[in-house]
């Protein structure tokens, strides 16, 4: 009885801060592992690095990118499947490229394996029904000034 409670009351905390929608990615950028190629385009909409604090100057926030696209898509661009250890992985991976301190890659690596589940399984099921599970903002439309939404100007007359 007290499984089912802890898990949608989890849920409810991961939809709450996936849908705050707070960042999009300024540029697009290119992740390789192995053969597997994931392109982040510019105008990606995601929520950050949801176990701490962002800034639009935080290094982690490309990884945190690549990230939640790999957990929203469920597969890489050539639509081979992506397992959530290998979309773990390359968090870890950008973020060491990105000279962050070991322990705190292996701290996040550490909470996405312990509760990535809980993202992961609801995007399959959206994927199920048929609903979206990527959004993007048009770089036609907008112009990314950093990885805030906040900080992106609408381009289109009347906006």
């Amino acid at each position: 009885m007290k499984a089912p409670f802890v898990i949608r009351a989890a849920e409810w905390a991961w939809a709450w801060a996936h849908e705050s929608g707070r960042y999009v990615v300024p540029e697009t950028f290119r992740v390789n592992l192995g053969d597997k190629i994931l392109v982040v385009d510019a105008g990606y909409l995601f929520d950050g690095a949801s176990i701490a604090p962002n800034g639009p100057h935080n290094e982690v926030m490309k990884a945190a990118a690549a990230h939640d696209m790999l957990y929203a898509r469920g597969e890489w661009d050539d639509g081979t499947p992506c397992e959530r250890i290998e979309a773990d992985t390359v968090l870890f991976r950008l973020m060491r490229e990105a000279k962050i301190a070991t322990a705190i890659c292996w701290l996040y690596y550490y909470a996405v394996r312990r509760i990535g589940w809980i993202p992961w399984n609801r995007y399959r099921r959206m994927e199920a029904r048929e609903e979206c599970t990527v959004f993007f903002l048009s770089p036609n439309d907008f112009e990314f000034n950093g990885w805030e939404m906040k900080d992106a100007k609408r381009l289109l007359p009347g906006g």
